[in-house]
């Protein structure tokens, strides 16, 4: 939906409206160029002031602590490591407001997913298999119906991506504008452009920022390259907040899966605070009832703050100092990494122990190990199934 706000020349008649006949020499035309002249850029310029006296709604965690209302995000990984799982496991989370992995989803939002290439039948059964259809807040773009009875979207054409705009207008006026859109996936979704031409994507930027400052999150699935790092121009990650990449296990952790999706989880980006864990395995697989969910296996990558809180925990007694042989740092760091723990309110210095939010932080970082605090309860998994 398109509205343009026009100031009428002051030689019309009194009381003429559109409906009325057009009087000699205006032009309804004119009028129309004259709206699109823009503002001088001063007229945007505020002071300090003016910017703390205004009534910002601030940005909230879609999922803590990584993916925030009005963010651009991505997760790319190789052909067949299981993105598209991932995609769709993303959005039935936020759509429910389940656990999404290790990381907590404080509420259900509406999320539209954009399909670039999944068969309905293969979007249906794998839908089935996760328990995600109870939800009224998840919808689907498929590729499938656009084939059949349109033509395919490509996001690189201005026509298209104004079909989007236009779509999502039409939600909003349904009651069922998404917070957050997931494209699955860019490769299937875009044409025209060389993707290694930083230049070619300008338009495409543009339009990212343009959805972002109009309240949405968005989330691309990409594919990885020969290098393993995401396929195209590098100038696509600069506006991303968050970039996510799943990435083969090595040899030894390779383990044949039920659905075929086992990956390293890991962030090449981000924004703001540190996700915790940062890097873990993850495998999908098919539980006694016959659905799916996710097992998460060993800790990559864990932040020294966070192997201070394990440490804490389990050795309690000891003074501060005592614990750098533990988590294998010099004495003269730990009390930096304590006190970044105390900063985060993970922790307690005097005496040493652990917050409620600290034994949270251990809980989501080895579920199998770590209960959660009472009375906060509730299950890991990605579901409830």
């Amino acid at each position: 939906m398109n509205i343009r706000i026009v100031s009428l020349p002051k030689t019309l008649p009194e009381k003429w409206d559109l409906a009325d006949p057009v009087p000699k020499g205006i032009s309804i035309a004119d009028i129309l160029q004259s709206s699109d002249k823009p503002k001088e850029l001063h007229e945007f310029i505020i002071s300090a002031k003016q910017l703390h006296a205004m009534a910002i709604v601030p940005r909230e965690c879609i999922v803590e602590p990584f993916i925030l209302t009005q963010s651009l995000n991505m997760i790319y990984a190789k052909p067949g490591i299981g993105k598209t799982w991932m995609a769709l496991q993303l959005g039935i989370s936020i759509a429910n407001g389940w656990q999404f992995l290790h990381y907590n989803v404080p509420k259900a939002r509406r999320v539209l997913l954009i399909d670039g290439e999944m068969p309905l039948a293969d979007l249906q059964k794998r839908l089935r298999m996760f328990a995600g259809f109870e939800t009224d807040y998840f919808d689907f773009l498929p590729s499938e119906s656009l084939h059949k009875e349109d033509r395919p979207l490509n996001i690189q054409a201005e026509e298209d991506r104004q079909r989007i705009k236009e779509a999502l207008a039409a939600l909003e006026l349904l009651g069922r504008r998404p917070e957050m859109i997931i494209f699955d996936n860019l490769s299937s979704l875009s044409g025209g452009v060389d993707e290694n031409s930083n230049t070619e994507l300008d338009d495409f930027m543009r339009w990212m920022v343009n959805l972002r400052h109009e309240g949405y999150c968005l989330m691309f699935v990409h594919h990885a390259g020969k290098s393993g790092d995401q396929r195209g121009a590098s100038r696509r990650t600069d506006l991303l907040d968050t970039v996510i990449k799943l990435s083969e296990p090595k040899k030894e952790d390779k383990r044949p899966s039920t659905e075929g999706a086992h990956f390293v989880f890991s962030f090449d980006k981000t924004r703001g605070e540190r996700p915790v864990p940062f890097e873990f395995t993850a495998e999908l697989m098919c539980n006694a009832d016959g659905k799916l969910d996710w097992g998460m296996g060993a800790i990559v990558n864990v932040p020294k703050y966070v192997l201070l809180l394990r440490a804490v925990h389990e050795n309690p007694g000891l003074k501060q100092g005592q614990f750098a042989d533990i988590i294998g740092v010099k004495k003269a760091r730990i009390s930096q990494i304590a006190g970044e723990a105390e900063e985060k309110g993970l922790l307690l210095r005097k005496p040493l122990r652990l917050t409620r939010e600290g034994q949270k932080i251990l809980a989501d970082a080895w579920p199998d190990e770590f209960a959660l605090p009472e009375p906060e309860q509730q299950s890991l998994l990605s579901s409830p199934i």
